[in-house]
């Protein structure tokens, strides 16, 4: 029998890295949804960069749009995957440039005053 995962146990199994964005991300839907897109951009990158380096592919001086091509170019994702990861990129930068996202270091903060308010 096949033993079930969820989804942060998933996200973990990519690195510590991986499953902190992932577990960062899933907190900030609700509370702040721009941040949550900044964290699930990160998390493309990670996981781009994790299919690479397991290729022996080093790109990483390319952006995260020639990541992606390359995955896809190379047949190392799916043309589905390669749309996703792309919509993820496209939602994050509009809200990576916005000046009121909050920084790591104030993300508890954030968190306990989010807390208090909907109390």
């Amino acid at each position: 029998m096949s033993k079930e995962f969820t989804d942060f146990e998933l996200a973990s199994h990519f690195g510590t890295l991986v499953g902190q964005t992932y577990g960062t991300a899933v907190k900030f839907i609700e509370l702040n949804p721009d941040h949550a897109l900044v964290e699930f951009r990160a998390l493309a990158t990670l996981l781009c960069n994790y299919i690479l380096d397991n290729y022996n592919e080093h790109f990483q001086c390319r952006t995260l749009e020639e990541k992606i091509d390359f995955l896809a170019d190379s047949q190392l994702i799916s043309t589905g995957t390669k749309s996703n990861f792309h919509k993820i990129r496209k939602y994050g930068n509009s809200s990576a440039h916005k000046h009121d996202l909050i920084s790591a270091k104030d993300k508890d903060y954030f968190l306990k005053l989010s807390k208090e308010n909907l109390v």
